[in-house]
Order: structure tokens, then C-alpha cells, then sequence
């Protein structure tokens, strides 16, 4: 699972131009189009979302297809929310040189895939007795 995990991370973390888009749909894009426009996006986007889904359940068979479909749909939430802090503006890479701030600093591949990794253990439902 860890590898898994890592191997989706690094692969997201190669496609920076789908991360950012990932990053604002849902802020900017969306907001800014004909609802005819999202309609079709929206059409698109689910059945994208079942290919990852589908992908998902042929790499990680312990998860049933409901599960690998909601973690499919949780990764894009995943790079929306992560992609901007571990790819800040410059007044932020300039205030997180302070020594103090490290802790700021995101690794989007490492931490991406630390949290498919817990998102993917729980959603195997619990251990078998």
C-alpha cells in the first residue's frame, strides 16, 4: 500500500499543470463558466473518476470498487487543498526561510502520499478477527 501510495504521489507530482488546474476548479474555474459548461464538466469528471476508480481497485483488489471510487474522488480534493501550500507564492517562500518556520515547508509528493496511504488503510474497513 505504501508503495502504492507513493507511486500515485510521484506521479501527480510529475503532472504540475493538472495539479494546478486540480487547485482551482473548484474556487476559480468553476465560478467563472456557463452552468451548461460545468454541466458537461461535471459529466466528464464522473466518469474520469471511475476509470481512477477502476484502476484504483485493479491495483488494491482489498478495496471494493464503493471504496476505490471514493478514494479516487477524495485524491482531487487531496491536490486541491495541498497542491497551493506545498507551491506558495513568494511572500510566503520568503517568510518560511526563517529557520523557525521549517515546519511550513510541504513536501507535496511525501505528503500526498502519506495521505492516500491513511486514506486507503481506512478505507479498508476494519481487520479481519
Amino acid at each position: 500500500m505504501r508503495g502504492f501510495a507513493a507511486a500515485y504521489a510521484a506521479s501527480l507530482a510529475a503532472r504540475p499543470v493538472m495539479c494546478e488546474l486540480a487547485s482551482v476548479l473548484a474556487s476559480v474555474l468553476e465560478r467563472t463558466v456557463p452552468v451548461e459548461t460545468v454541466r458537461a464538466y461535471k459529466r466528464q469528471a464522473l466518469a474520469s473518476n471511475d476509470r481512477l476508480a477502476g484502476i484504483i481497485h485493479a491495483r488494491l483488489p482489498e478495496l471494493d470498487p464503493t471504496a476505490a471510487r471514493e478514494l479516487a474522488s477524495a485524491t482531487i480534493v487531496l491536490i486541491a487543498g495541498l497542491w497551493p501550500f506545498a507551491h506558495p507564492g513568494p511572500t510566503v517562500v520568503a517568510a518560511v526561510e526563517d529557520p523557525a518556520l521549517l515546519a511550513a515547508h510541504v513536501d507535496f509528493p511525501a505528503r500526498y502520499g502519506r495521505m492516500i496511504e491513511l486514506l486507503t488503510t481506512s478505507l479498508r474497513g476494519p481487520a479481519a478477527p
